[in-house]
């Protein structure tokens, strides 16, 4: 609840009243306040309005044990003293017999998650818990209600923590998970002429920042160095060297001669990645 007073004057109170009749009669549980003993913050002449946590404050009502059954209603009665605006929020009742049951989320999040990739979170066994999500900065959609699974995109990069909390009669567990979203990879390389007709000077100009490369020559051979340069066959031949970056592949078609000449021009695509590097095919 949030509360404050106009002044010392002009001041209002709270009560909460309970039934067993489903409305019809009402007794009290024990809870009335009014002026100070209400507020949660200093006095204020204009409108109140709750802008941060700290004027906030959770209350606890012990009810009689003795209240039972299916009819049990609630009313929270406003005593009007011309004071200011009094919020009442996130309401809830426990069984302190009850336990609280256990938060255990999956989430498909990995190291290798990006910016708009798809990640499922969902309640692991949550029985007839009311499950709630927060999934964090930048998610789309940024909270849920129930079990799942849901599908959720971030973005934005960087690091993100997803909260589940299940709710039953005896309280509410949690359970949170943190892991990064990174920026996806796209490879792209460009070739300069090296000392001989044979020999390119390849360089790395991909972007995301990744920290592992595979290049495919076409011609059998292979290296997983940045920036390599790589000697063609004497015999000349059309070749498709390719550069991998995690989920990228970028080729180029490349014309290496047998005598001394330029390369022919050479064009890019960018197909989708498989589970492993791909055969190149050459041409002669």
């Amino acid at each position: 609840m949030a509360y404050t007073q106009y002044s010392a004057t002009y001041t209002d109170g709270l009560r909460v009243d309970v039934s067993t009749s489903c409305g019809s009669n009402w007794g009290p549980t024990g809870y009335a306040k009014s002026g100070s003993n209400l507020a949660t913050t200093g006095n204020l002449t204009t409108s109140f309005t709750p802008n941060n946590s700290g004027v906030w404050r959770r209350d606890t009502i012990f009810l009689d044990t003795a209240l039972a059954g299916p009819s049990i209603k609630f009313r929270f009665a406003s005593i009007n003293g011309y004071g200011n605006n009094l919020y009442i929020d996130n309401v809830q009742v426990f069984d302190f017999g009850a336990t609280p049951p256990t938060a255990t989320l999956y989430s498909s999040a990995s190291a290798s998650t990006c910016k708009n990739d798809t990640v499922i979170f969902q309640a692991i066994n949550p029985g007839n818990a009311l499950a709630t999500w927060n999934f964090g900065l930048g998610a789309t959609p940024a909270t849920a209600t129930g079990p799942g699974p849901h599908a959720v995109s971030y973005f934005t990069a960087g690091a993100k923590t997803a909260i589940l909390g299940l709710t039953n009669a005896g309280g509410t567990g949690y359970d949170t998970i943190s892991f990064s979203v990174g920026n996806p990879v796209v490879a792209v390389f460009g070739a300069n002429a090296g000392s001989t007709p044979q020999e390119r000077v390849f360089v790395d100009i991909s972007q995301g920042s990744p920290s592992q490369w595979y290049w495919n020559f076409g011609d059998g051979t292979t290296s997983t160095v940045q920036n390599p340069t790589h000697a063609f066959p004497a015999a000349g031949g059309t070749y498709t060297p390719n550069l991998c970056r995690l989920q990228q592949l970028r080729l180029g078609y490349y014309n290496t001669p047998a005598s001394p000449s330029r390369a022919s021009a050479w064009r890019n695509a960018v197909p989708p990645l498989g589970p492993s590097p791909p055969t190149l095919r050459r041409t002669t």
